[in-house]
């Protein structure tokens, strides 16, 4: 189960959250992708870390689905920039 964590869930929570911060920040989109490309290999590197970090695996397993679900929420709430 940590290993499937591993590949699939905390590079989908990575994608998503890296998503809904793209749409969700302030500021110029240039600068937040810029600064989104220096950060999401910080992010899911720390994602890969709690995967094997936490002793209960089912408390890794629903964090990252519900930060999967975070990112999914902020993507189809926030309006389509022009």
């Amino acid at each position: 189960m940590r290993v499937f964590n591993v590949t699939i869930l905390s590079v989908l929570a990575t994608v998503l959250i890296g998503a809904g911060l793209l749409l969700g920040l302030p500021g110029d989109f240039s600068e937040r992708a810029l600064w989104l490309t220096v950060f999401i290999p910080v992010i899911w590197t720390a994602f890969m870390f709690y995967c094997y970090w936490d002793k209960k695996v089912w408390r890794v397993t629903t964090a990252l689905i519900g930060i999967c679900l975070i990112g999914i929420g902020i993507v189809l709430t926030t309006p389509t920039p022009v």
